[in-house]
């Protein structure tokens, strides 16, 4: 199915009609469902979706629709799971506005779940997170979220595999799939358990710092969608789908940014210690009068300040793949912001 939505896309004439829109989710009336959805629709030229009637095999079994009541309205999102290492949740990927009631400048008290062929179930505000320049600002660069949560009914570890370290030769004119749940054929609020989720592809356009361009069709309800591809032999989230404007859609970029914040927030804090004497922990300190390099040597005994690190991932297979695909991680000193650690051979 996947390589039928992308095959059509490839076939797209380029002065095709656009239609306008919006940010990809939708705020649905409960009074006034069906005028509210026709602003939201996203679509350049003709709407080359395909809807999925068997969600519950990899990698469409990681991707969740969100909802929350607020007031007289519901919001509709999307979101995905992501394989990620050394922490004991769940994690999901989002938009930052599928998390964040904007009238009332909070979060919503909680949010609803609904992952293919698994029960909904309902997250509270503690446990996800979007970043202050969003909420202060809604600056479009800072348009992600995180959702960490645990669920016996799901596999922690399970999850789509991502990159922060495919370059932007390799992004630009790459095709790419957008998977998640639109909610243009409804026309009361549906219930989560009914949402059906659709596939589409396209090509990116546009390759900047901290965004992605692409020709795609997307529809309200798909803000928070995987932006993913084939890469290394997987599927591979590059991005995170946020927003529709006039001929284009465009998304988060994955990037070192987006990943070390969730990491900070999940607390990955790890001290480093030999394998062949579990005493004797990696130790960062700075030479005296010198804030540009520093030492790494050892300390023997219990860690304390510094001794203590981040340990981002920055590439992570699928939770699916096999041993010849290795994670790749950043360090980052806890004591010294900003102090990465990097291999020279």
């Amino acid at each position: 199915m996947a390589e039928k939505a992308i095959k059509a896309i490839q076939e797209k004439t380029d002065g095709a009609e656009e239609t306008d829109g919006a940010e990809s989710d939708i705020l649905f009336s409960k009074m006034s469902f069906s005028k509210e959805i026709n602003l939201a629709r996203i679509q350049l030229g003709r709407d080359d979706r395909v809807v999925l009637d068997t969600m519950t095999c990899p990698p469409y079994k990681w991707i969740c629709a969100i909802k929350y009541s607020k007031g007289s309205t519901y919001v509709y999102g999307t979101g995905f799971k992501i394989n990620f290492p050394h922490v004991d949740c769940s994690v999901v990927l989002t938009a930052a506005h599928n998390l964040w009631d904007e009238q009332k400048k909070e979060k919503p008290r909680t949010i609803t779940l609904k992952f293919p062929g698994e029960p909904s179930f309902e997250v509270d505000k503690t446990n996800f997170y979007m970043p202050d320049e969003y909420k202060s600002e809604k600056n479009e660069n800072h348009d992600y979220g995180l959702i960490f949560y645990r669920n016996g009914s799901t596999t922690i570890s399970d999850g789509f595999g991502w990159t922060t370290q495919i370059s932007d030769r390799e992004l630009q004119s790459r095709i790419v799939t957008v998977c998640g749940f639109p909610l243009d054929a409804y026309h009361i609020p549906p219930q989560i358990q009914d949402l059906k989720m659709s596939i589409t592809g396209g090509e990116i356009t546009n390759v900047k710092q901290y965004r992605l361009e692409y020709i795609t069709d997307t529809m309200g309800g798909q803000s928070g969608s995987p932006i993913y591809t084939w890469y290394q032999g997987y599927w591979t989230v590059v991005g995170i789908h946020t927003t529709g404007t006039v001929g284009h859609n465009s998304g988060r970029r994955l990037d070192l940014q987006v990943i070390a914040r969730f990491a900070r927030v999940m607390d990955c804090q790890k001290a480093l210690q030999s394998v062949r004497n579990t005493q004797a922990h990696l130790r960062c300190k700075p030479d005296s009068g010198l804030s540009y390099w520093g030492k790494v040597n050892c300390q023997y005994g219990a860690p304390g300040n510094f001794e203590k690190f981040y340990v981002y991932p920055v590439a992570m297979p699928p939770s699916l793949a096999t041993a010849d695909i290795l994670p790749q991680f950043v360090i980052e000193s806890v004591h010294h912001k900003y102090w990465l650690f990097y291999m020279d051979y």
